[in-house]
């Protein structure tokens, strides 16, 4: 499988480091990295794992540690990684972006 990284992906992605630089030390920063990294890994050889989100529009989520999740999803060939949500967001906004 193939990875793709939206423009969202990307800018809430920096959004997280982001704040992640002003309010926490470099350790949990290379934490975030590292557990970002390793599912993506997982996503490459089984983007299944991770539980529906929203059955409809298939969209999956994957928690990367208690405050932050990864939405994606997937077809034949490629995982479309849509967006980095932080849980101190309004739940509600959460579907705006689907």
């Amino acid at each position: 499988m193939r990875i793709f990284w939206t423009p969202l992906a990307e800018r809430t992605y920096y959004d997280n480091l982001v704040y992640l630089e002003k309010n926490w030390p470099e350790s949990v920063i290379e934490n975030f990295i590292a557990e970002v990294e390793k599912i993506l890994t997982l996503l490459e050889v089984d983007p299944e794992i991770f539980r529906l989100w929203e059955k409809e529009i298939k969209v999956r989520v994957a928690p990367i540690n208690k405050h932050t999740s990864l939405f994606y999803h997937f077809d034949k060939n490629v995982v479309s990684i849509l967006l980095f949500w932080n849980h101190k967001r309004n739940p509600d906004s959460l579907r705006n972006f689907f």
